[in-house]
């Protein structure tokens, strides 16, 4: 017996997204663009910066 969880759930547009750093940095830029990214010692570093 199959689970409903196994059923339908091929990947698509709506419940699929690759995972790299560089989308994730990409998107933090655009949601966080301002906010601090890195912080080490006395330098800061924003989303935007980062990218």
């Amino acid at each position: 017996m199959t689970s409903i969880y196994d059923q339908g759930l091929d990947k698509g547009a709506a419940n699929f997204a690759a995972l790299s750093p560089v989308s994730f940095v990409e998107r933090s830029a655009e949601v966080f663009g301002d906010l601090p990214a890195v912080v080490h010692g006395a330098r800061r570093y924003s989303w935007a910066r980062c990218r």
